[in-house]
């Protein structure tokens, strides 16, 4: 009887072998193949004997099962199971981009924990108090009919860089600060104030890093401190923001 196995793919099995100083020739596979009775459409490989098909094509065509490659490793589930996705473990070093970003930026994300992040009323407040211009700003590109417009694939995006987490879907009709029209979310004018975030210290804390700004304005009044818990992330950024508290 001929022995079934089923790979990766046949490009990691033929790399491993050739590690191993042996050669094997991978021919396509030309027997048919067959689901209870009724012929299927999967490619394979014959090696040294036996015939190789990706997990995935399986899965795919027996069901049952999926299959997904995460943080260097092939996760396969069944019956609604979900991997949870944590954020990177290794140690996150501050450096100077993450702590002027958010020493000019900062000031205009809402105060959040990692439950906030799938509420309506954190991503009302997040779209609006990130994306306003102050007055005087109607020069702006994205200015448009008296809106700040920006695309939702936009702001979508950068809500996962910022936070590591995908944003849940708002479409308000009816709002004043924000209005959602046509895949573009409007975001009324307001002024923005003149905010700063002053540097006073960073601590490594778990896998992740505690940054905290005293919160000031022009006329030097103290607001109190704010923190932000950032964690390393392989992204554009290099991190993510998991929390902003004071």
């Amino acid at each position: 009887m001929k022995k079934y196995i089923a790979g990766i793919a046949t490009g990691v099995i033929i790399s491993c072998t050739v590690a191993l100083a042996v050669n094997y020739t991978a021919t396509e596979n030309t027997f048919p193949i067959q689901l209870n009775g009724e012929n299927v459409n999967v490619e394979g490989y014959n090696i040294d004997g036996s015939t190789y098909f990706k997990l995935r094509d399986i899965a795919d065509t027996v069901g049952g099962f999926n299959v997904d490659f995460n943080d260097n490793t092939i996760q396969l589930s069944k019956d609604g199971y979900v991997y949870e996705t944590k954020p990177n473990t290794k140690a996150f070093v501050l450096d100077d981009n993450a702590k002027s970003f958010l020493a000019e930026q900062g000031y205009v994300i809402p105060y959040f924990t990692q439950n906030d992040l799938q509420s309506e009323d954190f991503v009302r407040s997040f779209i609006f108090y990130y994306y306003t211009e102050g007055y005087g700003a109607d020069t702006s590109a994205q200015y448009k009919n008296g809106y700040f417009e920006w695309s939702e694939n936009s702001v979508r995006d950068t809500y996962k860089l910022l936070f590591g987490a995908d944003m849940p879907e708002y479409h308000p009709t009816d709002n004043g600060s924000v209005l959602y029209e046509n895949g573009n979310y409007k975001i009324s004018v307001s002024n923005r104030g003149d905010g700063r975030y002053e540097f006073i210290s960073a601590e490594n804390v778990g896998d992740g890093m505690d940054v905290v700004f005293k919160n000031t304005d022009s006329t030097g009044t103290d607001f109190g401190n704010v923190t932000f818990r950032l964690v390393s992330a392989d992204n554009a950024n290099g991190y993510i923001i998991t929390q902003k508290t004071n």
